[in-house]
């Protein structure tokens, strides 16, 4: 494939909670052992972003979030350390998009909030990225303007 890419999967249908949940579940299937899901719409991403979060991974890390400033996350990675057992078992990331005390508000400034709030019900430490812009409406291309 193309600039690297091993394989494109599909989004499918739903919530980006859904989504996301999806692609978490194929990945864990899979036996992946790093599963890194960026946006599309990300003007300031650079190769050393998602060396940064593999990085991350490699290290052990099991939650990777990429700050976006308006309150969601531009990137989400996710690691599975040890052997097949291991990454079927954990971590417990599909129930991660269900929120920390109700429903991720998709769309809404506190994604990121509520992430963070599920990944610690979970027990899962978030590492953190810089923090970078996307672009979810047309008032947000004014900065590339």
């Amino acid at each position: 494939m193309s600039l690297g890419a091993d394989r494109v999967a599909g989004q499918g249908e739903g919530s980006l909670g859904l989504r996301l949940r999806r692609q978490v579940v194929r990945a864990r299937r899979e036996g992946i052992r790093h599963l890194v899901l960026i946006g599309s719409d990300l003007p300031e991403l650079a190769v050393e972003d998602l060396e940064a979060a593999f990085a991350a991974l490699d290290g052990g890390a099991p939650l990777v979030l990429g700050p976006a400033s308006d309150g969601g996350y531009w990137l989400l990675g996710l690691g599975w350390a040890g052997g097949a057992a291991a990454r079927r078992e954990g971590p417990r990331a599909p129930r991660l998009f269900a929120g920390g005390s109700g429903p991720i508000t998709w769309g809404s400034e506190r994604v990121r909030e509520q992430t963070l709030a599920a990944a610690a019900r979970e027990g899962l430490d978030a590492t953190l990225l810089p923090m970078r812009a996307d672009l979810d409406r047309p008032c947000d291309l004014g900065r590339w303007r």
